[in-house]
């Protein structure tokens, strides 16, 4: 008796043309253990979904999430963006900046705005 999960988890590995026994070199489980939870004959608790999630390159919510639930998501995340730029110009103004830097500088600015979050915070007295 396949299980969505099952399914979900066969669809992801095949995905990334990975083989039972490639998984289990990369998380350390057993290639039976992997087939089992395809086939819907055991359950992964949930700190094996996020290790099978991250060796298949997903964010665990794609194993647990029906395409309809994560679209619904995304839709959701989009939706509060915009209200966010819409109430905040200089957001606007940030995130169209932000369209026409590249990968690496993205990353360094997302660094900075965390250092910068870091020394705002209130230190304990």
């Amino acid at each position: 008796m396949k299980s969505k999960l099952g399914a979900r988890l066969r669809y992801y590995r095949t995905k990334r043309y990975l083989t039972l026994r490639q998984v289990e070199d990369l998380t350390g489980l057993h290639s039976t253990t992997i087939s089992s939870y395809e086939r819907g004959t055991r359950e992964p608790s949930q700190e094996t979904l996020r290790i099978l999630a991250k060796a298949y390159n997903i964010h665990v919510a794609y194993l647990l999430l029906d395409e309809a639930e994560i679209n619904r998501l995304l839709e959701e995340k989009e939706d509060n963006l915009a209200v966010v730029i819409n109430q905040r110009p200089e957001i606007a103004e940030l995130v169209n900046e932000l369209t026409e830097l590249q990968p690496p500088a993205i990353k360094a600015l997302v660094n900075f705005i965390k250092h910068v979050k870091q020394s705002w915070q209130p230190r304990d007295t």
